[in-house]
């Protein structure tokens, strides 16, 4: 069906865009014996460098390709934000390498979801060595509370010591983000109350917006389609720094990869007042999904919010008291026949109806 947009305006082809978008692998793996900094700066100019050739043939109006450059007139100099961000880090600036990506989020046009629009939700807990409770109660596989902050890994989006709870939009997906464990517990996570409107910053993979500005395209104007179009592409920038992997996957007390990431989460932490954003959506980094990206890959990563201060046992009374959480399920089954139960929605419960 035409729509009156269509009418009203050429037809942009955007298969070139796709194609270009398409190329883009992420997550990108980082060799071992090269710094963040070089590694990020090499990165970021091949992108730049890219998607320059990419404007340059694009066969469209040249009023279509102006609204586009319009809008990455910060582009070239939020690239080096970035790369300035991770060397002043480096240099045990961490002040400077905060401002310096506050003047970037300043100039980057995010894209957000709300926390209803991807759940159901699912959060995994490892159980191999037999240390939750027999059967566990829900507050179990929430996030760790904060009287026990000194068990808080080094994660992509959480520092040593800081809480955060980290959920998956498929428990398939969070099985294998735990390494496929012998022995695990997996609930279903829904939000209610406010917090379902809550925004989450929305890292989504290029292959996942080129399949979906495809098949919005006719839904906008012209110059709506120009604005959200360069709006992503400045944007992936932050997308190439925040997913960045080692070449051999570890545990480790800190990583060069991580540095962008929790720079994010703490920008989202102390603006939440006035952004309405409370976390972060973000598609999986594990190898295993590098050719596969959708929407069931994404992960979700909330900070617990000052647990110490709203509930006497460490837990977040903000996050704890609006999620509805399924009984914790036994998985103990390989990838290969790995399955949810589905549960009665009438014992979904909060962690502090678990008793």
């Amino acid at each position: 069906m035409t729509t009156v947009f269509e009418l009203n305006r050429q037809e942009i082809d955007l298969k070139p865009l796709c194609s270009f978008l398409s190329s883009l692998t992420l997550p990108i793996v980082r060799p071992a014996d090269q710094s963040l900094e070089l590694f990020l700066k090499e990165k970021l100019e091949a992108y730049k460098n890219g998607l320059s050739g990419f404007l340059e043939t694009w066969n469209v109006s040249p009023s279509f390709m102006d609204s586009v450059k319009s809008q990455l007139t910060e582009f070239d100099l939020n690239n080096k934000r970035l790369v300035l961000c991770v060397k002043q880090f480096n240099n045990n600036n961490q002040s400077a390498s905060r401002i310096l990506f506050k003047a970037f989020m300043d100039k980057c046009h995010l894209y957000h979801m709300r926390l209803e629009d991807i759940a159901p939700l699912y959060r995994i807990r490892v159980d191999e060595k037999g240390e939750l409770s027999n059967p566990p109660k829900r507050k179990e596989l929430f996030h760790i509370p904060y009287l026990r902050r000194g068990t808080v890994k080094y994660e992509r989006y959480s520092a040593n010591g800081f809480p955060c709870l980290y959920l998956s939009k498929n428990p398939l997906v969070a099985f294998l983000e735990c390494n496929q464990p012998k022995k695990s517990y997996v609930s279903q996570f829904n939000p209610t109350g406010d917090i379902r409107d809550w925004k989450l910053v929305y890292l989504q993979h290029p292959h996942q917006f080129e399949k979906w500005i495809e098949s919005q395209k006719n839904e906008f104007s012209e110059e709506v389609l120009a604005r959200v179009i360069a709006h992503y592409i400045g944007q992936i920038p932050l997308l190439i720094s925040c997913s960045i992997i080692e070449e051999s996957e570890k545990e480790s007390y800190f990583s060069e990869n991580y540095i962008i990431p929790q720079l994010l989460m703490e920008w989202i932490c102390e603006n939440r007042s006035k952004t309405g954003v409370y976390g972060v959506a973000y598609f999986s980094c594990k190898r295993i999904f590098s050719t596969i990206h959708t929407s069931n890959t994404a992960n979700v990563a909330i900070p617990s919010f000052n647990p110490s201060e709203d509930s006497q046992d460490g837990y977040s009374r903000l996050l704890g008291n609006n999620f509805n959480i399924s009984t914790p399920t036994l998985i103990e089954n390989k990838e290969s026949d790995f399955q949810y139960p589905v549960e009665d929605p009438a014992e979904f419960k909060t962690i502090f109806e678990d008793f």
